[in-house]
């Protein structure tokens, strides 16, 4: 090739460049593509850990259960039906919150001190004083524990206590709690199981209740 012909040569040109106009409207698209999917994301992580819950809650009634099986007698676990995470540590686990044994008086009959359950660390919510909370997957603590008190497979009538779960840790942030929906939970309503669990779940509405009989 002549030298004449490599001085005319066209010059190359770069990749074309995006207009203003151009990348407004990329931009548009995605933020409506976001603002579609965030709520589809949060309905999904809901779903998650209220499925999280209900296992957790199945480990415990399992760990309860065999409490009863063991002592001829169900733990009492908290008052009015509210869940207290040292006495379940105790009856449980037969420790206390910073590991130690638990004294005989609060075994609750598991002199054995039988570990009927493990705890994730994530179910527990320490206070630095030798207290502290168990937890639901949603990281709140108010958890209602009931048992079939007369023997028949049911809790109904004055078994389902209704207990005030708005005392919760201040990671919690659901209070004041909605009032449960479901039926089982309201005025003659029966629980066709003999242990029973429920939390507040995502704490938002009545609907957000995780029930372990259900």
């Amino acid at each position: 090739m002549s030298s004449l012909s490599r001085n005319h040569a066209p010059p190359r040109r770069g990749a074309p460049a995006f207009s203003l106009i151009e990348l407004l409207a990329v931009l548009a698209v995605v933020a409506i593509l976001a603002g579609l999917l965030l709520p589809v994301t949060a309905q999904v992580r809901g779903f998650a850990l209220k499925v999280r819950t209900r296992a957790l809650f199945a480990q415990w009634t399992v760990a309860v259960e065999q409490f009863r099986a063991d002592t001829g007698a169900y733990p009492q676990l908290g008052d009015d039906g509210r869940l207290e995470g040292v006495r379940f540590l105790a009856a449980l686990c037969g420790q206390t919150p910073d590991g130690t044994p638990a004294a005989v008086a609060d075994l609750q009959g598991n002199l054995r001190r039988a570990r009927y359950v493990s705890l994730a660390p994530e179910e527990w919510l320490g206070d630095g004083r030798g207290g502290g909370v168990l937890l639901d997957a949603f990281a709140n603590s108010q958890i209602a524990v009931l048992v079939d008190l007369d023997g028949d497979g049911l809790i109904r009538g004055d078994e389902v206590l209704r207990p005030l779960l708005a005392r919760g840790n201040p990671r919690d942030g659901f209070i004041p709690v909605p009032a449960p929906t479901d039926p089982d939970l309201g005025a003659g309503g029966v629980i066709r199981a003999a242990v029973a669990f429920y939390s507040v779940g995502r704490g938002q509405s009545g609907d957000d209740y995780v029930l372990s009989w259900k």
